[in-house]
């Protein structure tokens, strides 16, 4: 689905999209009344929200099975969604280097109301009960929302990279798109080793992948802000560990870059499957 009625499709689901964004919003009785017991009165504003042609919903498939993928054109767009769903309509800032977030637990009521529906057709009456034993499965009506954002990623900019703006655009959004569903695959596959620094680097190296079509070292260590000496020059890096832990970690990430060129020079499949570097990454551990 592509254009501005993605979001006023969205906002069917998820019903913190009809509300505004203000300081004690989670806490309000308006918050309780539309995301937590499924009773908006007003559908017909999406508060903020300007829409964009180039808007989008998209399947994308990856090894841990389908993601669907939610891209806003607009960054004010994709700013407001955030905090609507992420922040449960709370003005929380959003750094410019964040151009995607992986959002769980987002309460889908159109599930909620689907299965309603189906139980009260079969001529049950107990719907209270029912609701009660539904909802005890998180899997029945949370879902896991994949939102992209259109601007350069980690806040690079195109020249920097070597790229014309709209070339460097694309290449964004599709490097945002396999970093985030490479986070999704590795916490299905191999939840126990789940480590920050790691986790962005071969991130960083299967979005590339999948963009470019090659890994570039260089490129991957400028977003997280990591010199070719392994000392942090100021970048993406310091917004993960705090600051008496950042020269010890980014030469750690400089070791794990150099470990994924060496698996991309002998991987035959890593240009046709970026996501198989993961497996490959992890057999060395």
């Amino acid at each position: 689905m592509k254009g501005k009625e993605v979001l006023r499709t969205l906002a069917k689901k998820y019903y913190g999209l009809y509300l505004p964004v203000e300081k004690g919003m989670s806490q309000s009785p308006w918050y309780r009344k539309y995301v937590l017991a499924g009773k908006p009165e007003n559908t017909e504003e999406l508060p903020g929200f300007t829409g964009s042609e180039q808007d989008e919903i998209f399947l994308f498939s990856t090894p841990a099975g389908e993601v669907e993928v939610i891209y806003l054109e607009r960054r004010e767009d994709f700013e407001l969604f955030l905090q609507k769903l992420a922040y449960r309509c709370e003005p929380e800032p959003i750094r410019p280097d964040v151009g995607a977030m992986m959002i769980s637990g987002v309460i889908n009521w159109e599930k909620i109301e689907s299965h309603k529906r189906k139980y009260l057709e079969k001529r049950n009456l107990d719907w209270k009960e029912e609701f009660r034993r539904f909802t005890s499965r998180p899997e029945n009506f949370k879902d896991r929302v994949l939102i992209l954002s259109g601007g350069p990623y980690s806040n690079y900019p195109a020249q920097k990279a070597g790229y014309t703006p709209e070339e460097w655009k694309k290449i964004s959004i599709d490097i945002r798109m396999y970093h985030e569903c490479t986070h999704y695959v590795c916490r299905n596959r191999w939840p126990e080793k789940k480590e920050t620094v790691l986790d962005e680097v071969l991130a960083d190296a299967v979005g590339l992948l999948g963009a470019t079509g090659r890994y570039d070292r260089r490129l991957a260590l400028e977003f997280l802000g990591v010199a070719e000496d392994g000392t942090y020059t100021g970048g993406r890096l310091g917004a993960y560990v705090s600051e008496d832990e950042l020269p010890q970690r980014a030469a750690y990430a400089l070791e794990i870059s150099k470990k994924i060129e060496n698996i991309c020079k002998s991987e035959e499949k890593a240009g046709s499957d970026p996501f198989s570097i993961t497996e490959a990454f992890y057999r060395t551990l």
